[in-house]
């Protein structure tokens, strides 16, 4: 038995891991400055460099990223603390479909990003909202807080079919092994994809259709760090055996071209309502291995 676990009520399909050639859709970052564009009619530059920016956002009291795009704004932004905030409960209906994946370098992390050609569209739906996946990184430490020690966090990037970004974020805290099947396909996956293999990750992005959420609005955590971005976290953090995420990190630290050291953004100030969303089906008696 593979130890990699899915919902029977849930469509999946196997993820590989692979170099892609490009990134995902999202704020570039800390890429070489490409060379002047040549002056137009008007003795303009046709568009300028993104901005560079790196790891810590505050550094001595001091934004570091306070001139880049919204880094600054008085807006809701991200990542906030839940711990101590009203909350609103809400019940929703969730489904999740996993397509095949691909991992690239990007924002100071690394990506498993969606091929645009060729596979059926991942999507995760919310309240009848079908958020299309456009891939998923890693932070090391968390930037979120849900009032639970946690080391870990994931976010997976999504499209609403107007245009706008959701990001859905999942904690985990670092442990022994856990025999829990959430714990064992996630552990699984990590060590395959470090590996170079293949692995099915639809528990792991299905957990949203079984376990409580937080849902509140807020923005990108890297520059231009772009408002106007709802989020969904998972309120309870997921055991992760350390080893295996260790694995994975080892395979994921490029401070050239993947993710670095401490890539996470300082904590901002809750500038709205926050909801507490329970999926209508949370039972989890459907969950089985597969052979």
């Amino acid at each position: 038995m593979s130890g990699l676990a899915r919902f029977s009520t849930i469509p999946s399909v196997l993820i590989g891991f692979a170099l892609a050639a490009s990134a995902c859709a999202g704020p570039r970052a800390a890429a070489p400055a490409a060379p002047a564009a040549p002056p137009s009619a008007h003795g303009a530059h046709a568009e300028a460099p993104p901005p560079t920016w790196s790891y810590p956002d505050v550094e001595g009291g001091v934004n570091r990223w306070a001139g880049l795009g919204e880094c600054a704004s008085e807006g809701a932004q991200s990542p906030i603390s839940f711990a101590g905030q009203p909350t609103t409960a809400r019940t929703v209906a969730v489904s999740v479909e996993v397509p095949t994946m691909h991992v690239a370098p990007h924002n100071h992390s690394v990506d498993f990003v969606y091929p645009t050609h060729g596979s059926l569209a991942p999507v995760i739906t919310v309240g009848g909202v079908a958020y299309t996946v456009a891939g998923l990184h890693f932070h090391d430490p968390v930037e979120h807080d849900v009032g639970q020690p946690a080391d870990v966090e994931m976010h997976i990037k999504t499209t609403a079919p107007d245009g706008s970004v959701a990001v859905f974020g999942v904690l985990y805290v670092l442990a022994d092994p856990d025999p829990d099947a959430w714990s064992a396909a996630l552990g699984d996956a990590l060590t395959t994809l470090a590996a170079g293999g293949v692995v099915n990750l639809g528990s792991t992005l299905g957990a949203f259709a079984h376990r409580p959420f937080f849902v509140y609005r807020g923005s990108l955590t890297t520059p231009e760090c772009t408002g106007g971005v709802q989020w969904y976290v998972l309120r309870d953090p997921v055991p992760l055996d350390r080893t295996e995420w260790a694995t994975l990190r080892t395979a994921l630290v490029d401070p050239v071209h993947g993710m670095v050291a401490g890539n996470h953004r300082s904590l901002q100030p809750v500038r709205g309502p926050i909801f507490l969303e329970t999926p209508e089906d949370t039972s989890e008696a459907s969950l089985h291995s597969e052979e």
